[in-house]
């Protein structure tokens, strides 16, 4: 009969118990209608919020194309909220600009005041005169309905602002699987709309 070390039989014993401990995991998570994967993130962004996509592949163990499809997932239920990295100037190069009308964090758009969107409109407006954009793209009507103190429908706007057409999308906060076509849709829409503006500027330059 073979005879094998304590380290040796530690380690099988040690393996076995994660794997039941994945396989409980599997079984917990199926009970909030989700995967083991998707709880994973979860619990890491509770316990760090504000980590990148990059810090949170690393921790997790994933490839970046991996985590994407999570983070989508998680995003669609409205789990999770994107944010754009301040730190990241890339997106700069491009031409775009990536802001909060209301920088006070809350769990629902419910919380905030009139003064907070006051303040709001005074910081948005100071950044739209210095970078005159030529498309400006709001998420959601209640942030562009505050900006602008009027009643809109989603699409183009027929009033510009600071010079820039205005496109209303549909909020993609707390968003559900079932209106995706739809903000798909608008999403096209806007970027038809910058496609015909930059054509627009490049012909006026020549």
């Amino acid at each position: 009969m073979a005879t094998y070390s304590k380290n040796r039989e530690f380690a099988f014993i040690l393996n076995d118990v994660a794997r039941l401990l994945r396989t409980y995991a599997d079984y917990k998570a199926a009970q909030f209608g989700m995967t083991r994967a998707q709880w994973a993130v979860l619990v890491r962004l509770d316990r760090a919020e504000g980590l990148s996509q990059s810090e949170l592949a690393e921790m997790l163990d994933l490839q970046p194309i991996t985590l994407t499809r999570l983070l989508d997932k998680l995003a669609d239920s409205g789990l999770i909220e994107r944010r754009a990295d301040p730190d990241d100037r890339r997106i700069i190069e491009f031409g775009i600009g990536l802001t909060d009308l209301v920088k006070r964090p809350t769990k629902t758009i419910e919380e905030l005041k009139r003064e907070d969107f006051a303040e709001g409109r005074f910081v948005l407006s100071r950044k739209l005169e210095e970078f005159l954009p030529r498309v400006i793209a709001f998420n959601g009507k209640l942030p562009y309905e505050q900006f602008a103190q009027r009643k809109c429908n989603y699409g183009i706007q027929k009033e510009l602002l600071y010079g820039a057409h205005v496109y209303v999308l549909p909020t993609t906060i707390g968003a559900t699987p079932r209106g995706k076509s739809e903000r798909l849709k608008h999403f096209r829409k806007l970027a038809d709309l910058v496609k015909r503006t930059e054509k627009s500027r490049e012909a006026q330059t020549h």
